[in-house]
């Protein structure tokens, strides 16, 4: 029997996350982007003072409070929230495991909706919040 190794997939969530912030960036917007791995890559590739970085948990409720904490600080408030959170772990389903699921559960749909729930205070009259995951 041919061994699977499960692969947890970030590249497509993070290619569309950052055409999406260069985007705002492009039309003037401050563009916050929280991230569990370097971004580095993102401020290199970006590089405007417009965008603001933050190492940040999206799945669980202390991770999006860091996340809070740090918007609540800068006095800002958002005109557009987009919640591009998601993992995915590739693997036949005979071999996942509750880990697997939990983790993308909590990642994919709790995340996204504790930091909605969590940052609605700090949305403008009128914002929009969009989920890409």
């Amino acid at each position: 029997m041919t061994s699977v190794q499960p692969r947890k997939e970030y590249d497509l969530h993070d290619r569309i996350g950052l055409a999406t912030a260069k985007s705002f960036i492009n039309a003037g917007a401050i563009v916050w982007i929280t991230i569990m791995i370097n971004f580095r890559r993102h401020l290199k590739e970006i590089n405007n003072p417009n965008l603001k970085t933050m190492v940040s948990g999206t799945s669980s409720i202390e991770g999006i409070a860091v996340l809070e904490k740090a918007f609540a600080e800068s006095s800002n408030n958002l005109d557009v929230l987009f919640l591009n959170v998601g993992i995915a772990t590739f693997v036949p389903n005979a071999l996942a495991t509750e880990a697997d699921f939990d983790a993308q559960f909590n990642t994919n749909v709790k995340g996204a909706y504790f930091i909605l729930q969590q940052l609605k205070p700090h949305l403008s009259k009128g914002t929009s919040a969009l989920f890409t995951n």
